[in-house]
């Protein structure tokens, strides 16, 4: 059973991480070099936030409190389930889909065909009765990948716009191969509907499509001409091919208006996809419910989102693709800042998909997961090691009492029982814990009592808190 709450890792890991001089990644470089690029600019986003300097009259808060709230922050690596949904684009349309349309999943299955900058990926949804309640849980239950050899629309001429990296693709090549690649998610809608057959599942098999990738970069800057232009196109590529005697296969578009869907509605229906797969988790006690998605951060092949920041790069730009989306977040930072400071007293999720969690989810390359996990552990051990040692020094550590002993021990022999069992180290730790929280909460009231005063003062009024 996987167990998704190691997959949620406090921000604080990251920021410590230090890359090896020669990391052990496993896979070909060229597939790799994307990836790692996001992973580095991930890296390059959390320093930038950990640089951050409040200035308490402007931002609402000191520099002690963004560094208790960054605590709380945490990096989320779940990227699908098998019962619970995922983060994908389609889970997000499906579970808006449902609402509007409340008998939507009553037959079984809804397909979807997600064509990104690579081939179309095929996704079938059902849904189930939730464990431990009477919600109905929508998740994935076949997807077909995408790949550079599957069809796509952002492979051929849609009206005006020619893709840059065009192949010697037809229309009528690309709509057989669509042919062939549906069969397979009929194949898997067949598994969610218990009494059809396939003549029909033919007449029922609604496929809602969206395109996003180059072509949908190119549609967003079109006009209005241009862009019925390239709708028609598209309409003309996802019907019937030629002497198709299965013509109950119909492609619609995924909101009933457009073919196409902007990078602000991916972006929100990430967001809805991620929030609705965590809640699930939760609610199945999988992970710990106090954990909130606030955010979900996407990097794609061409184009990027990081919480309410979008950018036409991705990771086929790497380098300069890390180095675009960094000068586009380091001013907005004080914003972004004051925005997730509103959640302070939660515990505050980024939600990592696409290529910002490949790197982190993937199993070839656990060491990397595993070690900034482990890193972190053993610093914060170190940390709490050494605030035990200072509340020895000053007389405000903790005396231990073992019951079962006869004889008391001296206190030299309890120290040296503190070092070698863990439960005892352990219970220490926790209580070294609590002071330190404690001290935290009386230093930021005092601060703030402090503020208080010197408004007051500046006010003309002569206070003094003791």
């Amino acid at each position: 059973m996987v167990d998704y709450s190691r997959k949620i890792i406090p921000i604080d890991a990251l920021h410590r991480f230090k890359l090896p001089a020669n990391p052990p990644w496993v896979g070909k470089p060229e597939k790799l070099a994307g990836p790692i690029a996001a992973f580095e600019t991930l890296c390059d986003y959390v320093k930038m936030l950990y640089d951050f300097k409040p200035d308490i009259a402007k931002d609402g808060f000191s520099l002690e409190d963004w560094e208790s709230f960054l605590e709380n922050v945490f990096l989320g690596t779940i990227k699908d389930t098998t019962e619970h949904g995922t983060s994908s684009v389609s889970q997000g349309v499906v579970q808006k889909l449902s609402k509007a349309m409340p008998k939507l999943m009553s037959s079984g299955a809804v397909v979807f065909c997600n064509a990104g900058s690579g081939g179309c990926k095929r996704q079938v949804y059902g849904d189930r009765k939730a464990t431990n309640s009477d919600d109905r849980i929508i998740y994935c239950h076949f997807e077909c990948k995408g790949g550079n050899e599957e069809p796509s629309p952002n492979a051929v001429q849609l009206g005006n716009w020619v893709p840059q990296d065009a192949k010697d693709e037809t229309v009528e090549n690309l709509k057989a191969r669509f042919e062939l690649h549906q069969q397979r998610a009929q194949k898997a809608a067949l598994e969610l509907h218990e009494e059809i057959d396939n003549r029909q599942l033919d007449a029922l098999m609604v496929i809602y499509t969206f395109i996003t990738g180059p072509a949908r970069e190119a549609w967003e800057k079109a006009s209005e001409v241009e862009k019925a232009l390239m709708e028609r196109s598209v309409e003309i590529l996802f019907a019937p091919a030629a002497g198709n005697k299965k013509t109950g296969f119909r492609y619609v578009p995924w909101n009933g208006q457009s073919w196409f869907m902007s990078q602000e509605e991916e972006a929100a229906m990430e967001q809805l996809a991620t929030t609705t797969m965590y809640g699930n988790l939760a609610k199945e006690e999988l992970i710990d419910g106090d954990h909130v998605v606030r955010e979900t951060f996407g990097m794609g092949r061409g184009s990027s989102q990081m919480g309410v920041l979008m950018a036409n790069v991705g990771m086929n730009q790497e380098t300069t693709g890390r180095k675009t989306i960094r000068d586009l977040v380091k001013p907005q930072i004080p914003m972004i800042a004051r925005n997730m400071f509103q959640f302070q007293h939660q515990k505050y999720v980024i939600a990592l998909k696409s290529g910002f969690a490949i790197l982190l989810e993937d199993d070839a390359n656990s060491w990397l997961r595993d070690t900034i996990i482990q890193q972190h552990e053993e610093d914060a051990e170190g940390a709490e090691g050494d605030e035990a040692d200072e509340e020895e020094d000053d007389d405000t550590s903790v005396e231990m009492h073992v019951s079962g002993k006869k004889d008391e021990a001296s206190k030299e022999d309890m120290h040296l029982r503190e070092k070698s069992d863990p439960v005892i180290k352990d219970v220490q730790l926790s209580l070294v814990r609590a002071v330190r929280k404690i001290r935290k909460d009386m230093e930021s009231a005092l601060a703030k009592l402090q503020e208080i005063e010197n408004r007051l003062n500046d006010a003309g009024r002569d206070v003094v808190f003791k």
